[in-house]
């Protein structure tokens, strides 16, 4: 077993864990929101942060993959990156306000919206500073402050917000609750960063700023279009749909972006791994086998949610959202074949970004958002949030052919293939039990069902040696000699 391995599972474990934890204090807040505002509120906070997450691209302008590639590769360049980028934020801060602000007059949603968006605007600022910073514990392969931070800010946030809900208070109470969990753990990830990596230098030297700006630049682009893409059916159905289908269309994105953080979580703490392999002469099969576990990883974790939620949608919605949500059924299911695709997606956008291919990824991010608005344009109007749902796995099917397309000339072969069989097979299974069994107990299914999958991929021997021993490595130590090690052993 490899070092690189092991510790790429850890940071990953990690990483996911602390999402995880996240996620599901993030979920149990919707939940909560959902049921005491409504759909038409619901929509109403869903612009508000869409619109602000388009100009907060500007804040964040790619600066966590720089910093992650570059710190990675030399990590004494950490403190003066780091100062030089909180002085760039901090001037992109003040102009991506000023944007919004005249944007929002321009377009006119509403005085409400107007606040809400502003208040969801300052959270974003928060956020980018916040994200910015984590890129040095992920740059230095010590993502368990990430992981603090990430559980401090949820854990903090759905007590203020759960709180002000309940004491009787609406949607602007719940984006000001957001914006104080925010700010809170920008100063904790702040004091950890100086404290655990480096304390950031500050210089006024704006050559090194524009330097920077211009090796950021593809991804502050590629990021900005990945957020017009994602964000954009929001926006458009707020305006042509209303607000009550915009919440219907916001509880099913949901549902797909509680799972998105599992490929994010997994490729960053691979990226430095790519990097150091794509720095290295006569590396190029190294690499590439890293991206095809990636993608057979990915497919993997994303098969069996997607199946699920896609057979349990209706329950699940019920249950979590309440009776006026149900509309949303038919757009999570649709949405669940976009995951899937997004899921392998993420291998081949940081396998690009390992290569120095900035550029390809933003012409493929481009190519996406062109299609991905047309599209939309065409179906919202008849459709709905049904239609922007099939949107959005028609761009999600163009960035995979297109990703695909460039990695094949790169290395001349993509052996990705042949390790998806028994994932779909254990699948199947999983399917037969989640029909047969359609009236038992959800939670039963769910649990169930998983082990069913898990079980399947075991038996079907669909990992290999090496990765159920860097799997083995994460166990407690009075775990590691169950049979997951001795079979491990024994391939």
């Amino acid at each position: 077993m490899s070092q690189a391995g092991a510790r790429v599972a850890k940071n990953a474990g990690m990483l996911i864990g602390a999402e995880m934890i996240s996620r599901t204090l993030g979920m149990l807040v919707i939940i909560v929101a959902a049921r005491i505002l409504g759909a038409a509120n619901f929509g109403v906070l869903a612009f508000a942060a869409a619109f602000s997450e388009v100009f907060g691209v500007l804040v964040q302008f790619g600066f966590r993959t720089l910093v992650t590639r570059e710190v990675a590769r030399d990590k004494s360049r950490a403190p003066r990156m780091m100062g030089e980028i909180i002085t760039l934020q901090s001037m992109l801060a003040i102009v991506a306000f000023i944007g919004m602000t005249i944007a929002l007059r321009i377009i006119g949603p509403g005085e409400l919206k107007t606040q809400l968006t502003y208040i969801a605007g300052l959270t974003t600022i928060a956020e980018s500073f916040r994200v910015h910073l984590n890129a040095y514990f992920r740059a230095h392969q010590s993502v368990k402050y990430e992981a603090i931070v990430r559980f401090f800010f949820s854990f903090v946030r759905s007590i203020l917000i759960v709180g002000v809900l309940f004491l009787g208070h609406g949607v602007l109470a719940y984006m000001i609750a957001g914006f104080l969990a925010g700010v809170a753990s920008l100063f904790l990830c702040f004091s950890l960063v100086r404290s655990r990596i480096a304390r950031p230098l500050f210089a006024f030297e704006p050559k090194t700023w524009i330097a920077i700006l211009r090796a950021a630049l593809p991804f502050a682009v590629s990021s900005g279009l990945i957020i017009l893409y994602v964000r954009s059916a929001t926006i458009m159905l707020s305006f042509i749909g209303g607000d009550e289908i915009t919440g219907w269309y916001s509880a099913a994105t949901r549902f797909f972006m509680l799972f998105a953080f599992l490929p994010r979580s997994m490729m960053v703490a691979v990226l430095p791994v790519m990097a150091q392999q794509s720095a290295q002469r006569d590396s190029t099969e190294a690499l590439l086998r890293s991206y095809s576990r990636s993608f057979r990883f990915l497919f993997m974790m994303a098969l069996p949610l997607a199946l699920g939620m896609g057979l349990l949608a209706p329950s699940i919605i019920g249950l979590l959202y309440g009776e006026q949500f149900l509309e949303a059924t038919l757009t999570t299911q649709i949405l669940m074949l976009a995951l899937v695709v997004s899921f392998v997606n993420w291998g081949g956008t940081y396998a690009l970004i390992s290569l120095n291919r900035e550029r390809t990824v933003l012409a493929i991010a481009a190519a996406s958002l062109a299609v991905n608005v047309s599209v939309n344009l065409v179906l919202i109007p008849y459709l709905g949030h049904v239609g922007a749902a099939v949107t959005a796995v028609i761009s999600e099917g163009l960035v995979l052919v297109l990703q695909l397309r460039v990695l094949w000339h790169e290395f001349g072969r993509l052996p990705i293939l042949r390790g998806l069989a028994k994932p779909m097979l254990a699948g199947l299974a999983m399917t037969g039990l989640l029909i047969a069994f359609s009236d038992a107990s959800i939670v039963v299914l769910i649990v169930t069902a998983g082990v069913v999958y898990l079980g399947a991929l075991l038996l079907l021997r669909a990992f290999e040696a090496e990765e159920l021993e860097i799997f083995r490595t994460l166990l407690p130590a009075h775990l590691k000699r169950l049979s997951l090690g001795r079979g491990a052993d024994s391939e």
